[in-house]
């Protein structure tokens, strides 16, 4: 691998933790970071207009005791992650509010996650062809990943449509927000359930916080200011000289 990743004009990591990660082992191999971005006329929230800006008003109906999480069923760190939430979290939660209600959004749910939806205020859908119906539905989208490396996806989609985000340091840190202002970061089980009972109890604190999140994908995401660097990372490879493994 350190041969191969030095015979490249560059190696492509996506955030600068893998990066830092990669240069570790592989001292002195050329790397560029480019991100991940998210489509943020798909993923938006419905203010005034249809305009996904944020800032606008909102004309949707947010359920009041509804968690979301998206993402594929049958990766361990997903299935990791649902029952980390259903089983050590949720009931937290459902001391202070009985009514919450936990919906695990994504296709090939194994058989470990479709035992979750026994449980009270659990909800696993399976395969959905718009993730958005959920997102636009919940108050709050968790993202309480132990196991993540890289950029997550559903937590740039959850912010993109203006959803609170309540994720671990794993699921958070390579968005490169800030926490507080962006998303709010928890990892032990009580301090999980306190974040989201506090935004579940707070519709004003939670849209505010899902509006920062939405300007901070706009400025940060976007697909037109991920893919900056891609022209100089492609003209110095064309300028390099040719691959030999």
């Amino acid at each position: 691998e350190s041969r191969v990743a030095h015979s490249f004009s560059a190696s492509v990591l996506c955030t600068p933790i893998e990066e830092e990660l990669f240069q570790e082992r592989i001292p002195g191999a050329p790397t560029t970071v480019l991100r991940n971005g998210v489509d943020l006329e798909y993923y938006r929230p419905l203010g005034e207009g249809g305009e996904g800006k944020a800032g606008n008003e909102s004309n949707e109906v947010r359920d009041p005791h509804s968690i979301v999480f998206t993402g594929v069923m049958n990766y361990f760190p997903n299935v990791d992650a649902v029952r980390f939430f259903a089983l050590d979290v949720l009931p937290h939660i459902h001391d202070k509010l009985p009514k919450a209600r936990f919906t695990i959004v994504g296709a090939h749910p194994t058989a470990e996650v479709r035992k979750l939806a026994k449980r009270k205020g659990v909800e696993v859908t399976g395969f959905v062809s718009d993730t958005r119906d959920y997102l636009r539905r919940a108050s709050v989208s968790v993202a309480p990943l132990r196991i993540a490396r890289g950029i997550q996806n559903k937590v740039l989609e959850a912010m993109a449509m203006g959803l609170p985000v309540v994720g671990t340091k794993s699921a958070t840190q390579g968005v490169e927000g800030q926490n507080g202002r962006d998303y709010w970061v928890a990892d032990e089980p009580l301090r999980v359930a306190s974040a989201v009972i506090d935004l579940l109890k707070s519709p004003r604190e939670a849209r505010e916080l899902g509006l920062r999140g939405r300007k901070f994908v706009e400025q940060n995401y976007d697909w037109e200011v991920v893919f900056r660097p891609l022209d100089e990372l492609l003209a110095r490879c064309v300028a390099a000289e040719p691959i030999r493994i």
